[in-house]
């Protein structure tokens, strides 16, 4: 009796995944997303706003140089 019972919730489950699923994929209304320009919400640094160039160092960890991360350490 209860296994019955637990086919059929479980039978209902699937079957309202299943129509949900075939109404998302054929019937859906296309809802209009934004999509901001992520590049307007980054501030800028005074540095960047005067010259155009932001600065970038790159990390070379175990790279094979030797002291390579002291150099740069107090630049």
């Amino acid at each position: 009796m209860i296994s019955n019972l637990s086919f059929g919730i479980l039978g209902v489950l699937v079957i309202g995944f299943l129509i949900s699923g075939v109404n998302r994929l054929f019937f859906n209304s296309g809802i209009d997303a934004n999509y901001p320009d992520l590049s307007t919400l980054i501030t800028q640094t005074k540095y960047e706003k005067k010259t155009g160039h932001k600065i970038q160092i790159e990390i070379r960890n175990g790279c094979g140089v030797s002291n390579l991360a002291r150099m740069y350490t107090d630049f």
